[in-house]
């Protein structure tokens, strides 16, 4: 049986990594992980028309104070790893999505 070879190019990926940790330390001076909730409302802003989309759909979830943080964490992440300035819907949907991911995939175990 024929293997195929692993094409992912890991080195720009740790590349993009090490510039979105970077992006991070220079602006809050840690990690977004780290960020406390004054931190996370001075550095992760997200524009009137998206706190309200995204409050909506937290509620019909029933997501916590602090799984909203979480949640805005990783979408600032994802924002810092595409090097935009701004946290999108598309950032807040994705992380959304990778938290449902994960909560299916443990809930399988």
């Amino acid at each position: 049986m024929e293997q195929n070879p692993d094409t992912t190019d890991w080195i720009s990926i740790r590349q993009r990594i090490a510039q979105c940790r970077l992006r991070q330390t220079e602006r809050a001076g840690k990690l977004n992980a780290e960020l406390n909730s004054a931190e996370l409302e001075h550095y992760c802003k997200l524009d009137q028309k998206l706190r309200v989309n995204f409050s909506l759909a937290a509620e019909k979830l029933g997501l916590s104070a602090r799984a909203i943080h979480r949640l805005i964490k990783v979408a600032r992440t994802i924002a810092d790893y595409e090097n935009t300035e701004l946290t999108r819907q598309a950032h807040l949907w994705e992380a959304l999505s990778l938290r449902k991911s994960r909560f299916l995939h443990s809930a399988l175990r």
